[in-house]
């Protein structure tokens, strides 16, 4: 008995070490879709970045809106428009402006 139970905790150990293997490895394919976006775009594909962030800003995200401004006004992935990044950088700035105006009373 004394060898079992010393093999079921040898197994244990191992199947522990595979788990926190996998978790790791894995991780960052957990990230959202702003993070994937800030890959996107620190690989140079800033077509992806785009269509990644496009969503979230359209949904009040003030830090992808302010990234999708930076697309627009650098012409990356986009074609360079300079009133679509100002309409984007008053929309982030809007959204920052309330919560700061919400967070210090």
């Amino acid at each position: 008995m004394p060898g079992t139970a010393i093999e079921l905790i040898a197994l244990m150990k191992r199947l522990i070490r595979i788990v926190f293997c996998i978790v790791t490895v894995a991780t960052p394919a957990w990230a959202g879709p702003y993070e994937d976006g800030v890959t996107a775009y620190d690989q140079g594909r800033f077509d992806a970045a785009y269509v990644l962030w496009k969503p979230l800003a359209e949904q009040g995200n003030s830090a992808a809106q302010l990234n999708l401004g930076v697309l627009f006004e650098k012409g990356l992935g986009v074609a360079q428009d300079y009133a679509e990044a100002a309409r984007w950088y008053m929309k982030a700035g809007e959204r920052g402006m309330r919560k700061l105006s919400t967070t210090s009373r």
